[in-house]
């Protein structure tokens, strides 16, 4: 199945970000001035919004297919079993996101080895800044 075209691609993220500039700069700074919990205010703003964009995927997933099985439905959303390196990415995200000593210790040392994973090289990706990307592995 291709991909959608820019209309589509404009209209399914740029609605959702619309919503989301929506939330967190109108309704955010409202509820925080009504003094609403920020418990509350995070699962309005942030939990809410996300877990019906899931249901939509779901929806969209299975009306456009309809619904061959759960096999089908994961070739459809395109999903696979992440690699270790997108583990690293999540890992460091998570430690730059939490904040702390020790999740920001967790960050940096993840990002550092995998940016000397991208220096060597050896795994067939071509490092970043690399002069010769054209001898890469990759084709």
């Amino acid at each position: 199945m291709k991909p959608a075209g820019w209309f589509a691609s404009a209209l399914l993220f740029g609605v959702p970000a619309l919503v989301f500039a929506f939330l967190f700069h109108w309704l955010g700074p409202h509820l925080v001035q009504q003094g609403t919990s920020w418990w509350r205010i995070f699962h309005l703003l942030l939990i809410l919004p996300l877990a019906l964009m899931l249901v939509a995927a779901l929806c969209g997933a299975a009306w456009e297919v309809k619904f061959p099985g759960w096999k089908g439905l994961i070739e459809r959303l395109r999903l696979a079993v992440p690699q270790r390196t997108v583990w690293l990415w999540a890992i460091a995200l998570s430690g730059f996101m939490f904040g702390g000593t020790v999740a920001d210790l967790v960050a940096v040392v993840a990002a550092g080895y995998r940016r000397d994973q991208m220096r060597h090289a050896g795994n067939g990706f071509a490092a970043f800044g690399d002069p010769h990307p054209e001898r890469s592995a990759v084709r």
